[in-house]
């Protein structure tokens, strides 16, 4: 009973002085030289249109803004476009059909009547010229990555990175993208292609701080808000809890009683 409470006593301890919250940072890099970032976004441009993507958010959101600086229509063909993860290929079109008795929700790839309505997903969108339209459908992954190289519940002194290039990172995704112009019969296909470069644990303290909550550029007395110490269009996260049970800390009393 002794030896118990003794256990219990530490496990205590160590969790008084464990974040309960921790995040998982992702770096991401572009695969070709045709894509450029800055501060905002990352870029793809051809002689027809514009295409920029922000990951930044929880699980990277890998949806694109296409923007058309042609004088004429541009049709992004949605049939043939696809969020490729890993090799497997996910469809933008899905020929779905959406109901609602709102018309305050839509997106650039559906069709809908004012009113009660159904909605049937749009195959092909058209962006007129000096226009652009939002597409969004996927996330880039939405489970934290383990390995025995990283700490998964760091300290401050804990190894918490690893590197990756584009021949062993654990994520290779991007678009495959189809458009034409005007009343061409042509298709120009894109491929927008990104790899994962850096994956980092931390808990919440080490990558956010307090700041003062302003409205209109003046400070709000006495209120705050957490935001991130660091933040960009090439990177995103994913928010994950302590969980005694898979802790790889060996100095876990609870580590040995679970295994």
């Amino acid at each position: 009973m002794k030896n118990l409470f003794c256990i219990l006593g530490i496990c205590l301890i160590i969790t008084s002085c464990t974040s309960s919250v921790y995040y998982q940072m992702y770096q991401t890099k572009a695969l070709t030289n045709d894509i450029t970032v800055n501060d905002d976004a990352i870029v793809f441009e051809d002689d027809n249109c514009i295409i920029s993507y922000d990951f930044w958010g929880e699980n990277g959101d890998i949806g694109f803004d296409i923007y058309n600086k042609n004088s004429e229509n541009l049709y992004l063909h949605l049939d043939e476009c696809f969020f490729v993860k890993n090799g497997y290929a996910y469809d933008y079109y899905q020929n779905r059909i959406f109901s609602s008795s709102s018309t305050s929700v839509l997106s650039a790839s559906i069709s809908y009547t004012s009113g009660s309505f159904s909605a049937a997903e749009k195959r092909i969108i058209c962006i007129p010229p000096q226009s652009s339209k939002i597409v969004s459908e996927y996330t880039i992954n939405e489970q934290p990555y383990k390995d025995c190289d990283i700490v998964f519940y760091p300290g401050k002194k804990d190894n918490n990175t690893l590197d990756f290039t584009k021949d062993n990172s654990p994520i290779v995704f991007g678009n495959k993208l189809a458009y034409s112009i005007g009343d061409s019969e042509t298709i120009i296909r894109i491929n927008n292609d990104f790899y994962v470069s850096k994956i980092s644990n931390y808990p919440i303290d080490l990558i956010m701080i307090e700041v003062p909550v302003e409205i209109c550029g003046k400070k709000i007395p006495y209120k705050t808000e957490r935001v991130f110490k660091n933040s960009g269009p090439t990177q995103f996260y994913i928010q994950y809890n302590y969980d005694y049970r898979y802790d790889d800390k060996p100095n876990n009393p609870m580590y040995y009683e679970q295994y």
